[in-house]
């Protein structure tokens, strides 16, 4: 464990953020930092 954190949670947390990366790459008007909650609602 790293920072108390299991090796699922983290392995978890690596595979949303890259599916948030893919989502955000086939969306070049949307950029994370200006992100709407719409927007990140879309991806969910």
């Amino acid at each position: 464990m790293e920072g108390g954190l299991s090796d699922n949670t983290l392995a978890a947390y690596r595979n949303d953020l890259r599916g948030l990366a893919l989502w955000l790459a086939a969306h070049p008007g949307v950029a994370l930092v200006a992100a709407t909650r719409e927007q990140l609602m879309e991806y969910l």
